[in-house]
């Protein structure tokens, strides 16, 4: 679950951090190879700068009060590393 400080400035924020986790924990840097479709993404309102994970047991449900469903059609994975931008040629003189 991602949450957001009232003062960040992007909207969608809490969403990114919870599909960024998803997307670190299922197959990003830690390797730890979760299967993606065990991780449901969703928004608190914790107020902080945080994302919360919950493990829930086999046949138990979660009660979600206080979140919502993220839309991951909408809401896209942001890489820790992105790409360096190309760098242009440099121009020799003549």
């Amino acid at each position: 679950m991602g949450n957001a400080e009232p003062g960040e400035k992007r909207p969608n924020l809490a969403g990114e951090r919870a599909v960024d986790s998803k997307a670190y924990l299922s197959g990003g840097e830690a390797k730890q190879a979760i299967d993606a479709s065990r991780i449901e993404t969703r928004t608190g309102n914790g107020g902080t700068k945080t994302a919360e994970y919950w493990v829930v047991p086999a046949g138990a449900t979660f009660d979600s009060a206080g979140t919502e469903p993220v839309d991951e059609n909408k809401v896209k994975a942001i890489p820790d590393h992105p790409a360096a931008a190309k760098k242009k040629p440099v121009k020799k003189a003549q």
